[in-house]
């Protein structure tokens, strides 16, 4: 099948920003049956988790060369399985942050309606790769299409992620903090 180089850019752009905002080094690179042994051998908690990607064609229904129409590709981090430093299923808070709710926007609605308000919604580029990770560390396996000729020759390659990645469990709750902090 035919690959489009929109969709190819799309790709490479989203795979150079996480690593150019350090959302993992290569120089954390380990094998998974070493950190995960060191962690048991010192009582510590550890987690593993996959990445995966997809991609999107936003304004599909525009014609081709239309600036609507673009493919968007996401990288996630996939957070229904995650493991601990024993291989058992990670456990984490059953809710970090409590989601913008329904009567919160229509509160604002209802404000901008009033003489003399508007309301206007905003969304942060990438907001939650600006927040560090807590926690117990998180060890992530990238995608095999993306691994170095090293990572071909270890059994379970896995890099430490750094920054708070779309589809953790807590990401939203660490971007909360650092966003309190900023403001």
């Amino acid at each position: 099948y035919l690959v489009s180089e929109d969709a190819m850019r799309a790709y490479w752009k989203e795979w150079t920003n996480l690593e150019s905002r350090d959302v993992w080094r290569k120089e954390t690179l380990v094998e998974w049956d070493t950190v995960s042994a060191d962690a048991r051998r010192g009582g510590k908690e550890i987690h593993l988790g996959y990445l995966f990607g997809f991609m999107v064609e936003k304004g599909s229904e525009y014609p081709d060369g239309d600036p609507r129409k673009q493919y968007k590709y996401r990288m996630v981090f996939r957070g229904n399985d995650v493991k601990d430093q024993n291989w058992e299923v990670a456990m984490f808070q059953e809710m970090a942050t409590t989601p913008t709710t329904l009567e919160a926007s229509r509160y604002a609605d209802f404000l901008s309606l009033l003489p003399g308000n508007t309301v206007e919604g905003r969304d942060v580029t990438q907001a939650y790769l600006q927040a560090d990770m807590e926690g117990p560390a998180t060890y992530v396996v990238l995608p095999k299409e993306l691994w170095t000729p090293e990572m071909h020759k270890m059994r379970c390659p896995v890099l430490l992620l750094e920054k708070a990645l779309y589809g953790h469990k807590n990401s939203g709750a660490f971007w909360q903090k650092f966003c309190t902090q900023q403001c």
